[in-house]
């Protein structure tokens, strides 16, 4: 039992450190219609860049996330930098149908 909570613990800490060290990388990917070629909306995805192993996928690193108990401060940092594109595209005039 002890072992299960340091290595909670220590996952804890990994995870925090992501977040700490602005590992995750946001990305709004677009999703194009095949009959018209225009952009029917984004995806919001993230990524994590880790400083030693490179790009990591989220299938590898989200469930480490969930087990922290960070998904909620996760979906924070997506959704900022989804409303901070909007508006920068609605600024520019820039048409975005949706995200999700």
């Amino acid at each position: 039992m002890q072992r299960a909570t340091q290595a909670h613990s220590t996952l804890r800490e990994e995870v925090q450190s992501t977040f700490e060290t602005e590992q995750i990388i946001p990305w709004l990917q677009p999703q194009i219609s095949t009959d018209t070629g225009k952009v029917t909306r984004f995806e919001a995805l993230t990524l994590q860049h880790h400083p030693e192993r490179g790009m990591i996928a989220p299938v590898d690193f989200l469930p480490a996330i969930e087990q922290a108990g960070l998904l909620e401060h996760l979906a924070e940092i997506i959704m900022y930098h989804a409303f901070t594109a909007l508006n920068a595209w609605d600024t520019a005039g820039v048409y975005v149908p949706q995200v999700g």
